[in-house]
């Protein structure tokens, strides 16, 4: 695997979706509600 694929997938990411309020969490993370920048669906 490349190393610099997760960062580009994080750059691409955060163009794509703009981050809201915390949904849920767990043990191996948590869950945002997340915003498509370019049609503002949720």
């Amino acid at each position: 695997m490349d190393s610099i694929a997760p960062a580009v997938f994080a750059k691409e990411f955060e163009e794509r979706y703009k981050l809201g309020r915390a949904i849920g969490h767990g043990t191996f993370g948590t869950v945002h509600l997340a915003t498509d920048a370019a049609t503002g669906q949720e």
